[in-house]
């Protein structure tokens, strides 16, 4: 037994749309703290926090690129096979 899924097109560009944009604010946070000149161990390891952090949020967002790249592929071939039908 199959089970047939409808999904509109325009519903989906709609939601790759809305989560890219969404990436693109998240892809945009850089943080950064000025220790003025304070030399502590503790202000460089939060530095090196920071700095961890940046790279993390610079990792989800090639990770979300690729994402969107993925959701327009499917799209397309959705569309494709849905024009061959």
């Amino acid at each position: 037994m199959s089970k047939e899924i409808f999904i509109s097109p325009q519903d989906f560009q709609e939601q790759i749309d809305s989560y890219k944009s969404g990436n693109e604010i998240i892809k945009a946070l850089k943080y950064d703290v000025d220790p003025g000149g304070l030399f502590m161990q503790c202000i460089d390891r939060y530095l090196q926090c920071l700095h961890e952090f940046n790279e993390a949020i610079k990792a989800f967002g090639e990770l979300s690129d690729l994402d969107v790249q993925s959701m327009n592929l499917i799209k397309s071939e959705w569309l494709d096979h849905d024009i061959l039908m």
